[in-house]
């Protein structure tokens, strides 16, 4: 029983090791493949989103001076190559406040003063200093701290804590500025001037509060998401005026003519009334910067293709949300989404009070755009791939099948053994029902299946030649089937190394370390009345005939 308990832990033990050496090694030949066709994918911007025009600016677009009108673009940028390597992750975290190193630096007209915030990760409180330049160093003196209930010179119980402040850093100064607490599902407005706090109501769906520019997650992933304006030609009125040219074209004589925008630079894409919130169903909010007023839904983050309907923030490899204002007047917004493998973008238009815009009776503004396989090196590098992805546990690949959705789309590209970006769990996402799927995602994964039937079979016929018992050999046979090359392997480096002998009463391989053999049961010593179950019936050469005959 001994012998046996220690083969057993000696197999779990080695099959644990080998999986995860052959995980990795199978994780980075995919990644190599998945690197390469995103560099190649940016590269020639083969997903790429124009929308034009925008429908925020009818009345401007249908001007008579009008030569181009305005338009909406957004395309796959380099961020993704980095992001689905996970080698940005935590200085996004840095930069968005999780990583609690909240800071805020304002300078003083006076020279080498000037004040300070931090979040003391300690007291989980902040911390207002004065901060003055000394010969050898900056010497700073804690002024204030400001906690959930209130701004107190000492740190004070009553003040309260915050839990997870700042999921995303507001613009402000260091006598007044915003948080978010994830936490505590509160916005707060922090004076230390006036030694006020000011909240908003709890919202618990809150996820991300936008920041000066708006909403984003991996937004270097997508192409600069803006409002070009309409265009005109320049004319010599506009000399001495600072304008700048958009771009040239040129006429039907050939010649060449400058453009500039219609609205000049009374456009932007921030606002200074109003932040975009963003919950967890991906719904987008407005929140009016001095009343903490939550208002909305403005419009939400768009999903697959002609799906209608919104994407969850955790669905989405990035995406990307932008108001946009006119001379100082909220015109609407825009949203652009990056579906979860990184090689779909969709775009919505919403006007001020978060509807499409529509054209008799259509939707004009929601696009979408996806990856055009049909480029050098792109089918070959998918394939791959695949054929990759079937080289790990068909018993993965049925777990990433059901499970692949519940994990967030950028964890999803690093998975090791569970692959939610695999091509079984794109279709149980993205095809409906339950038979239709499931049957097409065993097609899929049929490779890795039918490797692991021939790797058990294998296993099986060897182990029955080692001398296995009836139920190891079927151990064997189903841990193979289910885990494939790994266990094929540990197989392989686990195995009994005793040299076989012939057996004197079946005539085949026998373990030496067994009193019995295990093909035919035989002792050792077999008696000499007792004939043996073999017996050579044909003469193997004349010279071993004449012998016999003699």
């Amino acid at each position: 029983m001994k012998v046996v308990n220690n083969y057993a832990i000696k197999v779990i033990a080695t099959g644990f090791i080998v999986l995860v050496i052959v995980s990795v090694l199978l994780f980075w030949a995919r990644k190599i493949c998945q690197v390469g066709f995103y560099e190649k994918m940016v590269a020639r911007k083969m997903v790429r989103i124009d929308i034009q025009p925008s429908g925020l600016l009818p009345e401007l677009d249908d001007g008579p001076e009008v030569v181009v009108k305005s338009s909406i673009e957004a395309y796959i940028g380099g961020g993704v190559v980095d992001h689905s390597m996970g080698l940005l992750r935590n200085f996004t975290d840095l930069e968005n406040g999780r990583g609690y190193e909240f800071c805020i630096i304002d300078r003083t007209p006076k020279k080498g003063a000037c004040n300070l915030v931090l979040f003391d990760k300690d007291s989980r409180l902040f911390v207002f200093y004065d901060v003055i330049r000394s010969e050898k160093s900056w010497d700073r003196t804690a002024k204030l701290y400001a906690g959930p209930k209130g701004i107190s010179e000492t740190a004070d119980n009553d003040l309260g804590r915050f839990c997870e402040p700042s999921d995303n850093l507001w613009s402000g100064h260091a006598d007044s500025f915003m948080i978010f607490d994830k936490s505590l599902s509160c916005i707060y407005r922090i004076n230390f001037t006036e030694r006020t706090i000011a909240k908003s109501l709890q919202q618990s769906e809150i996820v991300q509060v936008g920041g000066f520019y708006g909403l984003d997650k991996n937004g270097d992933s997508l192409g600069p998401l803006s409002l070009r304006p309409p265009l005109r030609e320049k004319t010599p009125l506009d000399k001495g005026k600072n304008l700048r040219s958009w771009r040239t074209i040129q006429d039907k004589d050939g010649n060449r003519i400058k453009l500039v925008s219609v609205i000049g630079d009374r456009w932007r894409t921030y606002s200074k009334e109003y932040t975009l919130i963003l919950e967890s169903d991906g719904a987008i909010r407005r929140l009016n910067n001095k009343t903490l007023e939550i208002s909305g839904p403005i419009g939400f983050l768009p999903s697959a293709i002609d799906s209608g309907g919104p994407a969850k923030p955790r669905e989405l490899f990035a995406y990307s949300v932008r108001p946009i204002v006119v001379n100082d007047e909220y015109l609407g917004t825009v949203a652009a989404s990056l579906s979860r493998e990184a090689m779909e973008i969709q775009v919505a238009v919403f006007d001020k009070d978060g509807a499409f815009f529509s054209k008799d009776g259509k939707r004009i503004n929601w696009h979408g755009n996806r990856v055009d396989f049909d480029f050098a090196g792109g089918p070959l590098l998918l394939t791959i791939n695949y054929l990759l992805e079937n080289l790990q546990p068909s018993f993965f690949g049925l777990f990433s099948y059901c499970t692949g959705s519940a994990f967030e789309a950028v964890d999803g590209h690093n998975g090791l053994f569970i692959l939610p970006n695999s091509h079984a769990s794109r279709i149980n996402r993205n095809e409906e029902g339950i038979f239709g799927p499931f049957f097409l995602a065993m097609i899929i994964i049929s490779p890795s299946i039918i490797l692991g039937v021939l790797l058990g079979l294998a296993v099986y016929k060897d182990a029955t030649v080692t001398g296995f018992s009836k139920e190891d050999r079927r151990s064997w046979l189903l841990g193979t089937i289910l885990f494939g090359l790994s266990a094929y392997i540990t197989y392989r480096l686990t195995k009994p190394k005793e040299t076989l002998v012939t057996c004197q009463n079946c005539g085949k391989m026998r373990r030496p370390d067994m009193d019995r053999c295990h093909r035919c049961g035989g002792k050792w010593q077999i008696p000499e009345l007792t004939p043996p179950s073999w017996r050579v019936i044909t003469a193997p050469n004349k010279e071993a005939d004449d012998i016999s005959k003699r």
